[in-house]
């Protein structure tokens, strides 16, 4: 209740699960992001940052050089996915840092509902971006495939990692809606 040191037990439990999937959901997207192998087409794996080629000796280049050789779209497009998963992440940790400042205010008052809300935009935010990543590989896999598939074909081609970060995307956004309710429920019960 506002104002006061207490709290329902399903705050408690909400207060104590949020900190622990919103961790595993970082994991997930940071290790995701760093792994090259978003799209698998035959011997090339592609990934945010990195594309590795391993016909008889593994080569990889950045996404960035291997896509200069192709048209300017390729590559804006490739820009557009970094900055959207860089700044996913990013806005994740962010989140990961309020909610552990939050439990250091013990009463409920407006200084600690304001860290709960800032952390709820960041948290929103930053699943977005990344759910937007893995919207956005779809088209990729879809275009890169050897021969012009359907979105549902799409996903023979998408590799363990877009998976990773997908799961940590929705989880992030579960983990959202969960502290939304231990607010409402820290504030009103």
């Amino acid at each position: 209740m506002y104002g006061t040191y207490a709290y329902s037990n399903g705050a408690k439990v909400l207060g104590i699960l949020v900190p622990l999937f919103l961790t595993i959901a970082l994991v997930m997207i940071c290790v995701g992001i760093g792994l090259p192998y978003w799209i698998i087409l035959g011997e090339t794996n592609y990934g945010l940052f990195q594309v590795c080629n391993s016909t008889m000796f593994t080569q990889c280049f950045t996404s960035v050089s291997y896509f200069s050789n192709y048209t300017n779209n390729s590559l804006t497009f490739w820009y557009t996915m970094i900055f959207l998963a860089c700044f996913g992440a990013l806005f994740m940790l962010i989140s990961e840092i309020c909610v552990f400042i939050y439990p250091c205010y013990k009463v409920i008052t407006t200084h600690k509902i304001i860290v709960g809300v800032v952390l709820v935009i960041f948290l929103l935010l930053g699943s977005f971006f990344i759910l937007s990543v893995n919207g956005l590989m779809i088209g990729v896999a879809v275009e890169s495939a050897l021969t012009k598939t359907t979105a549902s074909q799409a996903f023979n081609y998408v590799g363990w990692t877009f998976y990773l970060c997908g799961v940590g995307g929705i989880l992030a956004l579960v983990t959202s809606i969960m502290f939304i309710i231990h607010l409402y429920l820290a504030v009103y019960h």
